[in-house]
């Protein structure tokens, strides 16, 4: 694996990188069974650090593309051959977003970009970037936590909308705002709307349509006693007042805003990222 001096580009950052090899795990069901290279922030006695993990013998070029030492962000490139690929040119490219946001490190595949900036904007939902062109927002605040467009805390964005009028009776309250695998966001007050109902427990935490729940139940008659809740997949969402979580500073939403996850799990690199937040 070509590593590129990445020590020192990460230091330009303040931080630290190891690069190590990524075991294969004693379970089948275990997602980096599949995973050709892994990206991580993880915790030594000196704090955290970005793990860099990769199948033994993998042919790996990682390349920093872009680092911004002031705003602790660097953007790195990881170029390999593909598994099936038969030309010598046949190979994939994946970017990653490393860096510092309010008190903890991270880490993001960029769906696409060559800088910082540009990778900043890439993970950006298209909600985000219409409302930006709409009220004009300058480039320097774009990059912000908070602007007229909208609120960042972390891969959550919240975007104005004055003139939403909810029914009080659909309002939910301390409602979870979470990806797959991460810590949630707790939301003071959360209303929905559409979107696809799905039957959901631990075993299929994405969920399921009513029709593949049937078909499910027909082949395994004794998944029917799995705890089975129904959720909406994918509905519109609505925050206000506050909302909470530990790696990041509570904000306040004093009016309605349409809530909004960053475009990270349409990147091609998504599935080499392990979340922590």
């Amino acid at each position: 694996m070509n590593t590129n001096n990445l020590d020192k580009h990460f230091q330009q950052i303040g931080a630290r990188v190891k690069i190590g090899a990524l075991r294969s795990r004693p379970f089948a069901w275990d997602s980096r069974q599949a995973r050709r290279f892994t990206i991580d922030v993880q915790k030594d006695k000196r704090g955290e650090f970005f793990a860099i993990l990769a199948r033994p013998n993998e042919q790996l070029d990682l390349v920093v593309l872009d680092a911004q030492p002031k705003d602790r962000h660097l953007l790195l490139m990881v170029k390999g051959k593909r598994e099936d690929g038969r030309q010598p040119f046949d190979t994939f490219v994946e970017r990653f977003l490393c860096g510092h946001d309010e008190r903890a490190w991270f880490v993001a595949a960029a769906p696409s970009g060559s800088s910082v900036n540009a990778a900043k904007e890439s993970l950006k939902p298209r909600l985000v970037t219409e409302m930006q062109d709409q009220l004009q927002v300058k480039s320097k605040a774009r990059h912000k936590r908070k602007n007229p467009a909208f609120t960042r805390q972390g891969e959550w964005f919240f975007i104005p909308c004055p003139d939403l009028q909810p029914d009080e009776r659909l309002i939910l309250k301390s409602e979870p705002l979470r990806r797959s695998g991460g810590k949630p966001h707790i939301v003071q007050f959360l209303f929905r709307r559409g979107g696809t109902t799905v039957h959901v427990c631990h075993a299929y935490p994405s969920g399921l349509t009513h029709a593949e729940y049937q078909r499910l139940i027909h082949h395994h008659p004794e998944k029917k006693s799995l705890p089975w809740r129904m959720m909406a997949r994918d509905p519109e969402a609505f925050a206000k007042g506050t909302v909470k979580h530990s790696d990041h500073k509570t904000i306040i939403l004093p009016l309605w805003h349409r809530v909004a996850m960053n475009t990270e799990s349409q990147a091609n690199g998504a599935r080499n990222v392990t979340f922590l937040d």
